[in-house]
């Protein structure tokens, strides 16, 4: 459960990832909304869910489709939790709910994705190059490639600093 604070994460941007951002209330406000600002488009943020008292959720569905959903029904003035399924590489962004006019949590969801070339079936022995992409560096941030058989193949740290 997180409470207020910022906290980061990280996700595969896969069918088989999922995010649940947790807002929690402690003084029954009337009204709560999370919103989004992406790390791929650089805009303003936005609104992606909002909420009054004893009314229905409203979720706004523009950049997150069906994959966006509340876990109640009506906003209690305490718990604002929302899910996204399936997480994709460009959800990546900075994720903020606010009860009344308190800032409750801030999440950094940071998304990795990790594609091959050629994308199709290969016999072994074929040459495969694997591409491990992420969307923010936001501190120092280690990858790396491990075989099969659990030994390193290979290693690299990026940092902010240098944007690699």
């Amino acid at each position: 459960f997180l409470y207020t604070g910022h906290y980061t994460l990280y996700r595969s941007g896969t069918d088989h990832s999922e995010i649940d951002l947790s807002c929690f209330g402690y003084y029954y406000p009337n009204n709560a909304e999370w919103r989004w600002r992406s790390h791929h488009h650089q805009t303003q943020e936005k609104v992606i869910a909002s909420a009054s008292r004893s009314q229905p959720i409203n979720v706004n569905r523009t950049d997150f489709g069906d994959r966006l959903t509340s876990t109640v029904t009506n906003f209690n003035g305490k718990n604002f939790n929302m899910r996204i399924v399936p997480v994709l590489f460009e959800d990546a962004g900075v994720y903020t709910c606010s009860m009344g006019t308190y800032k409750m949590v801030t999440i950094t969801l940071i998304t990795v994705k990790v594609t091959a070339e050629p994308s199709d079936a290969v016999s072994e022995g074929d040459t495969v190059t694997l591409t491990c992409s992420v969307s923010d560096v936001t501190d120092s941030l280690r990858l790396v490639w491990i075989s099969s058989d659990g030994k390193t193949v290979a290693e690299k740290t990026l940092n902010r600093r240098n944007g690699e």
